[in-house]
């Protein structure tokens, strides 16, 4: 197998960057503490954003708590790959609900409406055996309608 050798005559020279100029946007970067506690802004009144920050008076939860649903509502539990069985057909909903509890709660012959929590996700229909939004549509690219 033969190689192909460039002659080193035959590339370009690497020329060094030239320094910026002073003043110039790129010469010092902004500094977070510059932005947050030296810099004025306007719409702050000239104030500092560090100068009216306050931390919330809510601490956050370490483990947010398990949605509680009531008794009528079908509970399953969504699989680490984002699916649940229903009637032992598998029914994909979506990978970021892995592991939490989602409840389907009848709303005519065949058809359910899925929440997690007070979030409504859409309709399960069990005869086509997928999760449909409020236009209509299974897949995660919906087809656009005509104009």
């Amino acid at each position: 197998m033969r190689y192909l050798v460039v002659p080193t005559r035959s590339r370009r020279p690497q020329t060094e960057r030239a320094a910026p100029r002073p003043g110039h946007a790129d010469s010092i970067p902004p500094q977070p503490k510059d932005i947050e506690e030296v810099r004025p802004h306007e719409s702050l009144d000239d104030g500092t954003p560090a100068s009216v920050y306050e931390p919330s008076a809510r601490p956050f939860p370490s483990k947010l708590l398990t949605p509680e649903y009531p008794a009528h509502f079908e509970v399953r539990k969504v699989s680490t790959n984002g699916g649940i069985r229903w009637n032992h057909a598998w029914v994909n909903l979506s990978h970021v609900l892995g592991g939490e509890y989602i409840a389907f709660e009848e709303i005519a012959d065949d058809i359910w409406a899925v929440r997690f929590g007070p979030v409504p996700l859409g309709w399960f229909h069990v005869r086509l055996g997928c999760i449909l939004d409020d236009d209509g549509n299974s897949t995660r690219k919906p087809k656009r309608r005509a104009p």
